[in-house]
């Protein structure tokens, strides 16, 4: 498993985290996704390759902004 740092702006409750989490998962279903308004950040498991470019629109999509992505 692929474990990933998405960095986002924009967050502040939980309804924000549920949001985010619904968006990226749909570029796995599969994924195991905790987003984090207090850490401006979505960690996330998968076995699948995403690029930081299809982060980045799956977050700016759902309202938020795209501050970067680490690959763990």
């Amino acid at each position: 498993m692929t474990k990933y740092i998405v960095l986002i702006d924009g967050m502040s409750c939980s309804h924000c985290e549920n949001h985010i989490e619904r968006t990226l998962s749909n570029l796995d279903p599969k994924m195991k996704i905790k987003a984090s308004a207090k850490e401006k950040s979505a960690e996330i498991l998968t076995e699948k390759e995403i690029t930081e470019n299809e982060f980045k629109a799956a977050v700016e999509s759902a309202g938020y902004i795209f501050k970067g992505m680490i690959k763990r």
